[in-house]
């Protein structure tokens, strides 16, 4: 049985269990004015990001999608987590078609060879503080298209961390994360930090039950010497 086929499996047993338990189901989507990620712009113009989790207990099973408007790219995101008192281990899957010399890539879903597949699985270990806010990351490709030339995987491993704060009544995250091996997905040679910055969370009160959350992130890659912008709406 391929790594595909257990991942869906996985979802598909605690999606039902969710259900019978009558466990919470959340469905969200949100508008932002390009796609980046860790440092990285995949794409350079507005897309949308649906998503949808399922949860009990522990345990999270969910799907993101990225996709533009002009249909140039595409992605499709899978998760399996579980969380105990803060701390949260995940495994999930990425894939996405996207254009390439004026034509979009036809990499297939379920193709999950790996000298051939476009998924990357990752490996997540993360942990979010409550009486000290931080937020520490540790994650580490294991499978797939994280390749070198040479067609070797480069297990690509990228550390986070964060730190949560309230300065006038608003959300702030300020976070720094790096690149530590030598990895052709991230662009670096040795370890670099690709993700450095400062993210502010607010909601804009529409009726007395609804409100927009909003986010807007400031980030540099001083690896690159890049100085990123990303604005978010939730819908």
């Amino acid at each position: 049985m391929n790594l595909n086929k257990i991942i869906i499996i996985l979802l598909c047993l605690f999606g039902m269990n969710d259900l019978r338990a009558q466990s919470s189901i959340s469905v969200n989507a949100e508008l932002a004015n390009r796609y980046i990620w860790r440092g990285i712009v995949f794409y350079n113009a507005a897309n949308i990001q649906p998503s949808v989790t399922f949860k009990e207990g522990g345990f999270s099973v969910g799907a993101v999608g990225i996709f533009d408007f002009r249909g140039k790219y595409n992605e499709t995101d899978l998760w399996l987590s579980y969380n105990l008192k803060g701390v949260t281990l995940s495994l999930l899957d990425y894939f996405g078609n996207y254009e390439e010399n004026n034509k979009m890539t036809d990499f297939k879903f379920f193709d999950y060879d790996n000298k051939t597949t476009a998924h990357i699985v990752e490996l997540n270990l993360n942990y979010s503080g409550t009486d000290i806010p931080i937020n520490l990351t540790a994650s580490t490709f294991i499978y797939g298209a994280d390749k070198n030339e040479k067609g070797d995987n480069d297990y690509s491993t990228y550390l986070e961390a964060g730190y949560k704060f309230k300065p006038f009544k608003k959300n702030l995250d300020l976070f720094a994360g790096a690149a530590i091996n030598e990895s052709s997905y991230y662009s670096t040679e040795k370890f670099s930090f690709i993700n450095v910055g400062l993210k502010c969370s607010d909601k804009i009160k529409i009726t007395e039950k609804f409100s927009l959350p909003l986010s807007f992130s400031i980030m540099i890659n001083p690896d690159k010497e890049d100085l990123l912008f990303l604005f978010t709406i939730g819908i």
